[in-house]
């Protein structure tokens, strides 16, 4: 999964940010940074840290996360527009102007949607100097914080090292990318509204995860692989009271999707609309078929069989994958197996499965709405958060 994910960027920035630079090395350090956290993390061997050494790792691998940050930003962030984009569209908001009239300094026009500049709003209202371009870390530490308090230090632990080894996010941090921010948008506003419904939490958790999804999956796009597994999970474990809570999201999101369309038209079909669009069609001919086919048809099956939050994310990491794959295959003919791995919607789309699929395997196990996910085991961290002994560990549900 790191690997496949850190592949792309390889071919297209050969350089100490995306090291090492060469698919043999890359695997090579894949390899050896599992076998180290599976050691360490994943394994009762007497190598495993304890939980305060994890808590310690944790908050070591946050600081070289920061220290990168700080050391390629600079370097990066002239040729990206990604941060410039949600900071311009919601700069535009707060002035009540239309969000994609204004280019980025490289002269392309806005592709976020609404919700990406509205949950960039208050990032933009930091009363600190470049305050949007902090919300890559801001993003990660609330992961981060999110997998430590419900799945263990040991899994966050895993996650985050893996984020760090692999080439894509160790360039789409300083690089200011937001795909993968997206997925732990998603992420974070699911896993909350899923433990609203399961332990019966009432305002403002109710409301307030549904309008935090409704945002997150009108920020782009290339993020509704997401809503089919998640229709499928908030049915099968709530029912009715699911349904109402995803009838709440679809017409918040379909607002936010709808209403520019009604404002700003022009600006709105040729910035988000028109880019997306080009985006799944720039391969063989009717290539945007084929990705979408590809897609629906790998979250279908994977939505199938959803049952919990594990495997609502391993879904909508699959359908995401399968996304980047098809694209990535249909471009070949045109650019080259290393052109078409190398190029943008091979990179950056990668960040959005790879989050979906490290959340997927570190979150708890267990029926979904059974009881609160901190009392189920993990595969990242096999000993429950609450439960400590081999009795509580066996009650737990299901364990790899």
């Amino acid at each position: 999964m790191v690997f496949s994910s850190g592949l792309g960027m390889t071919f297209l920035v050969a350089n100490e940010v995306t090291a090492p630079t060469a698919p043999a090395a890359l695997a090579v350090v894949c390899t050896a940074a599992v076998g180290l956290l599976w050691a360490t993390c994943m394994s009762w061997s007497r190598w495993r840290l304890s939980t305060s050494a994890a808590a310690g790792a944790l908050v070591l691998i946050a600081m070289l996360f920061t220290l990168w940050y700080a050391r390629w930003w600079p370097a990066l962030e002239p040729y990206s527009d990604n941060a410039e984009a949600l900071e311009i569209g919601a700069r535009q908001l707060l002035a009540w102007s239309d969000p994609w009239a204004v280019p980025t300094s490289l002269g392309n026009p806005l592709s976020p949607m609404l919700g990406g500049f509205l949950l960039a709003v208050p990032f933009v209202l930091l009363p600190v100097q470049w305050g949007m371009y902090m919300h890559q870390m801001i993003w990660l530490g609330a992961l981060v914080v999110f997998l430590a308090r419900v799945a263990g230090p040991h899994a966050a632990v895993m996650v985050t090292t893996l984020l760090l080894v692999s080439p894509h996010t160790r360039y789409a941090v300083p690089g200011g990318s937001d795909n993968w921010l997206m997925a732990i948008a998603v992420v974070l506003a699911g896993s909350w509204g899923f433990r609203a419904l399961q332990n019966g939490l009432r305002w403002p958790h109710w409301w307030a995860s549904a309008c935090f999804l409704a945002l997150a999956v009108s920020w782009r796009a290339t993020v509704w692989v997401a809503v089919l597994p998640l229709i499928m999970l908030f049915w099968r474990s709530f029912g009715a009271r699911g349904a109402r809570w995803l009838t709440a999201v679809a017409s918040m999101a379909t607002v936010l999707v709808l209403i520019p369309m009604l404002i700003v038209r022009g600006t709105y079909l040729a910035g988000p609309v028109e880019m997306t669009l080009n985006k799944a069609a720039s391969g063989v001919e009717h290539s945007g078929v084929i990705v979408a086919v590809a897609m629906l048809t790998t979250t279908v099956v994977l939505s199938w069989r959803v049952h919990d939050l594990p495997s609502a994310w391993l879904a909508a990491c699959g359908g995401s994958a399968a996304m980047v794959a098809t694209t990535v295959l249909t471009k070949v003919p045109a650019l080259g197996w290393h052109g078409a791995v190398g190029s943008y919607e091979g990179v950056a789309y990668n960040g959005i499965w790879l989050v979906f699929g490290l959340t997927a395997l570190a979150l708890p196990l267990g029926p979904a709405g059974a009881r609160p996910l901190a009392r189920t085991g993990s595969r990242f961290n096999p000993q429950s958060r609450v439960s400590g002994t081999l009795e509580e560990r066996a009650d737990t549900g299901h364990h790899n």
